[in-house]
C-alpha cells in the first residue's frame, strides 16, 4: 500500500515537472515570437541568456558553498578520543556523552547527505531567486565605458558610479546573505552537536569546528571591509544633505567612519583567524565588541553631532561648496554649462505692432485647459458606447502653412470587460477578440480658438476624420493605444468592425505587418495555453494566417 502511494506522489510530481516545463516553454516561445514580429528577437535573447545564465551561475556557486561547508561538520560529527572509554578487552566502548553521540549518529547516517543536498538546493534557490533582475546590472558593467569626467570627492571617473558601483554592491548584497546564511546553519550543527567548547568552556582545546567556523565568521567581517569600502563611495548618493549627493557631514563624518570601520572590521576578520593558534575567545568578543561600539559611535553619534552643532549653526556656508558642486556637476550633465548669456531689454510699453509682431506666439496661447475639454470631446465625438477618449494630448502641427500648437484625442475602442455601458449580451468572445479590434480616427483643435456656444474649433473630427485644413488621416485605425490592454485576432474569416455609417457599419480587414502569425495548430495550442483562452482552438474563423495581436498598450 505504502509503495502505491509512492508511486502515486512519483507521478503527481512528474507530472506538475511536465506540465510546469510546457507552461515555461509555451511562455518564452510566444514571447520571442513577439519580439521577432517586431525584428527585436536579439533584444529577447539578449534578456533570457543573460537572466538564465547569472540565475544558474549563483545557484551553482551558492548550492556548491553550502554543501560543502554542510559536509565539512560531518567532521566534527564522529565521536572523539575524549568522547569514549575503551575497555581493557578492546572490545566494548563506553559513550561519556550519549546525547552527543547520538546526534553524531544521525549526521553519519546516509541520509544525512540528501538533507544536506536539499537545504543547499533551498538556500541556493533563495539566494538565485534574489539576483533574477540584476541581469541588467551584470550587462551594465560588461559593457561599461567612462565618462568625460571624474568626481570632486574621490576623483573616479563618473562611468564608475553608473556601471561598477551598482554591480559590486550587487555581488557585496549577495555574497554577504550567502555568508551570513551558511555561518547561521553550521553553526546550528555544531551548537546541536553539544561542542559548548566551540564557544566559551574549552576554547583552548583546538576542534575542527571552531576553525571551521572560526574561518565563516573571519570571512563576514573581511567582506563587510569590503562593504564599507563601497559605502564610501555611496556617500555622493547621500540624500541627507541640503541637497542630493555629499554633503559637510558626509564628507568630513561618514566619510571618515567607513575609513575607520574598515581597518577595524579587517582587524576583527585577523583576530579570528589569529585566536585559532593563541586561542584567547576573549580577544574576539572584545573585538566585535568594539567594533559594534564604533559603529554606533561614528556610523550615527558622530554624524549627528557634526550637523547639528557644526552645520546647522552656520549651514550656508559649510555647504556652500557642495551646493556649487551639485549644481555644477548637474549642469555639465545635462550640457547646460556651455549657455551664453545675452541681455534682454525689457519694454513695459505694448503696442498693437508688437503684438502683430509675434502673432504666431499670440495664436498659440492655450486657453483650453485639458479636463474639460476632454469631457467635451466625450460629449461631442465619442459618437458610439464602445469608443473612448483616454486622456487629451498637447502637439504640433503645421497647419495651412502655420506651426499651430493643437490638443488632440485618440478615439479608442473600449475594452469591453471593463465597459459598464455594454451591455452583457455583447461582450461576446467574437466581438471581443476578432471584430471588434481597433479604435478609429483623432479629434483635434486649436488651444486658442473657442467656437459657438463655448464648444472648441475642430480641426479634425467624426468618422472618417475630417476637417476644413490640410490636416489628413490617411490610417485612422487604432490596435495599438493607451486603452487597449487585452489581445485581439486579426486577419480572420470575421470581418472587422471598423467605423460606423449611419444605420450601417464598414468593415474593414488588417493590413499591418505587426502581428503574431498562428502559422499551426500547434502554435494555436501555445497561444491558447499562454492566453488562457481555451476558446482560440476551436474558433473556426481562426486559420494559420490569422495574426494575435498583442502587448498592445503602448504606455
Amino acid at each position: 500500500m505504502e509503495n502505491n502511494s509512492n508511486k502515486t506522489l512519483v507521478k503527481i510530481l512528474v507530472l506538475l515537472l511536465i506540465l510546469g516545463g510546457i507552461s515555461l516553454f509555451a511562455r518564452y516561445y510566444i514571447d520571442w515570437l513577439w519580439f521577432k514580429s517586431l525584428d527585436f528577437q536579439n533584444v529577447f535573447t539578449i534578456t533570457l541568456v543573460s537572466r538564465w545564465a547569472l540565475y544558474a551561475l549563483v545557484f551553482i556557486i551558492a548550492f556548491a558553498f553550502v554543501f560543502i561547508n554542510l559536509r565539512l561538520s560531518k567532521r566534527n560529527a564522529r565521536p572523539g578520543p575524549d568522547d569514549t572509554i575503551d575497555m581493557e578487552d578492546g572490545e566494548d566502548v563506553i559513550y561519556l556523552h550519549p546525547e552527543k553521540t547520538r546526534f553524531q549518529g544521525l549526521l553519519n547516517h546516509p541520509m544525512a547527505d540528501w538533507i544536506f543536498i536539499v537545504i543547499s538546493l533551498f538556500v541556493a534557490f533563495v539566494v538565485a531567486s534574489t539576483v533574477g533582475e540584476k541581469w541588467v546590472i551584470v550587462q551594465q558593467y560588461l559593457n561599461r565605458v567612462p565618462f568625460a569626467g571624474s568626481d570632486p570627492v574621490f576623483g573616479k571617473n563618473i562611468g564608475f558610479y553608473f556601471f561598477n558601483l551598482s554591480f559590486y554592491q550587487f555581488i557585496y548584497e549577495t555574497l554577504m546573505f550567502l555568508l551570513v546564511f551558511t555561518t547561521v546553519i553550521v553553526g546550528l550543527l555544531y551548537l546541536m552537536d553539544a561542542t559548548a567548547e566551540l564557544f566559551l568552556m574549552e576554547w583552548r582545546k583546538f576542534t575542527f569546528a571552531k576553525a571551521h567556523f572560526s574561518v565563516l565568521l573571519a570571512m563576514i567581517f573581511a567582506l563587510k571591509a569590503w562593504g564599507y569600502k563601497l559605502g564610501m563611495y555611496s556617500i555622493l548618493f547621500s540624500p541627507t544633505g541640503i541637497v542630493n549627493g555629499a554633503g559637510y557631514t558626509d564628507v568630513h563624518a561618514r566619510l571618515l567612519a567607513y575609513k575607520i570601520l574598515l581597518v577595524v572590521a579587517l582587524l576583527v576578520a585577523a583576530m579570528i583567524i589569529v585566536n585559532l593558534f593563541v586561542r584567547r575567545i576573549n580577544w574576539i568578543l572584545y573585538s566585535i565588541g568594539a567594533w559594534i561600539v564604533l559603529a554606533i559611535i561614528f556610523n550615527g553619534i558622530y554624524p549627528a553631532l557634526m550637523q547639528k552643532f557644526i552645520v546647522q549653526p552656520n549651514e550656508f556656508n559649510r555647504e556652500k561648496p557642495y551646493i556649487e558642486r551639485a549644481i555644477n556637476y548637474t549642469r555639465m550633465a545635462y550640457n547646460l554649462d556651455k549657455i551664453e548669456n545675452k541681455q534682454f531689454d525689457v519694454d513695459y510699453n505694448l503696442t498693437m505692432q508688437d503684438i502683430e509682431n509675434n502673432r504666431p506666439t499670440i495664436d498659440n496661447i492655450r486657453l483650453w485647459d485639458w479636463q474639460p475639454l476632454q469631457d467635451t470631446y466625450k460629449s461631442l465625438q465619442e459618437l458610439r458606447l464602445y469608443y473612448v477618449f483616454h486622456d487629451v494630448d498637447i502637439d504640433r502641427y503645421m497647419v495651412d502653412g502655420e506651426y499651430r500648437q493643437v490638443m488632440l484625442s485618440a478615439r479608442e475602442m473600449e475594452d469591453m470587460d471593463r465597459n459598464e455601458a455594454l451591455d452583457e449580451s455583447a461582450k461576446t468572445w467574437v466581438n471581443q477578440r476578432l471584430m471588434f479590434t481597433h479604435g478609429y480616427g483623432v479629434t483635434m483643435s486649436p488651444v486658442a480658438e473657442v467656437g459657438e456656444e463655448g464648444f472648441p474649433e475642430f480641426y479634425l473630427k467624426d468618422v472618417p476624420p475630417r476637417g476644413d485644413t490640410n490636416l489628413k488621416v490617411t490610417r485612422p485605425e487604432i490596435y495599438f493605444g493607451e486603452r487597449t490592454d487585452s489581445y485581439v485576432i486579426v486577419n480572420t474569416k470575421q470581418k472587422e468592425f471598423d467605423y460606423p455609417k449611419g444605420a450601417t457599419n464598414t468593415y474593414t480587414i488588417y493590413e499591418g505587418k505587426n502581428g503574431v502569425e498562428i502559422n499551426s495548430f500547434s502554435r494555436r495550442l501555445l497561444f491558447a495555453w499562454v492566453l488562457k483562452d481555451y476558446k482560440l482552438i476551436f474558433s473556426s474563423d481562426v486559420h494559420n494566417q490569422s495574426q494575435v495581436l498583442m502587448k498592445r498598450n503602448i504606455n
